[in-house]
């Protein structure tokens, strides 16, 4: 076999044994074969340039309903909560991320929420998001009656079910997180291809729901809060078309 292969030496030229271990073509997995003349690689596989976009107000929007006052709204109150006893309550928010160029790859959306400082405010259990199906206002009052409410999404306009639940929303969990700690910032990871979805179709853009798990509410700082940097916001992690 090795006069074999001399006699192809002779006849092609000698290079690198056929199907031996030096192999003058090899690369690491991944790396493009153009290169640079630093032996970095170009095209396809050079670095993704991420971006990030902070959004809040007035792209955020966010107000709460409640089982116990079903005509009222409150998306005027410096403060939101979610509980599941007999005075339910669910906190409503969305996010106008129309800002990003249609086709824009999301990488990672995290929403960022503060506690309130009440001892009432605390409860350290599961809050889930839900992605909502349906439009609502946020609506400007404190306890007065209007829109949204436990009853109604939009003036006039009932919801699907009553308090945004299933139906007007979807029962897939996107995101949750456990408070354990008052006046403190969480960031909660939300699933990226909602948040894409919402930048491919701003039409379908309904927002998010926050469903607490246990009896027990837990409150969180609005839109509407006196300290800016305690307003919700949300931050996207995106690379361009």
């Amino acid at each position: 076999m090795r006069s074999g292969w001399l006699l192809a030496c002779c006849l092609f030229g000698c290079g690198a044994e056929i199907g031996g271990d030096n192999d003058t073509d090899a690369r690491p997995v991944g790396q493009d074969a153009a290169a640079t003349a630093d032996g970095s690689p170009t095209g396809a596989d050079a670095a993704i340039a991420i971006e990030t976009t902070v959004f809040a107000v007035p792209d955020v929007v966010d107000t709460f309903v409640r089982l116990t006052d079903p005509t009222l709204n409150f998306g005027g109150r410096d403060r939101m909560c979610a509980d599941t006893t007999t005075d339910d309550r669910r906190i409503l928010l969305r996010i106008d991320v129309s800002a990003l160029p249609v086709g824009a790859e999301v990488m990672q959306a995290s929403l960022h929420i503060w506690t309130g400082t009440s001892t009432n405010d605390l409860s350290p259990q599961t809050f889930s998001f839900y992605r909502m199906l349906e439009s609502w206002s946020e609506g400007n009052q404190d306890g007065v009656a209007g829109a949204a409410s436990w009853n109604e999404r939009k003036a006039g306009t009932a919801w699907t079910v009553a308090g945004a639940g299933v139906g007007s929303r979807e029962d897939v969990v996107i995101g949750s997180f456990i408070p354990a700690a008052l006046d403190t910032e969480y960031v909660v990871e939300l699933a990226p291809e909602v948040v894409a979805g919402w930048v491919a179709d701003p039409a379908s853009n309904f927002g998010v729901i926050m469903v607490a798990a246990g009896e027990n509410g837990g409150c969180f700082d609005t839109t509407e809060h006196a300290t800016a940097g305690k307003h919700p916001t949300l931050v996207v992690d995106w690379v361009a078309p």
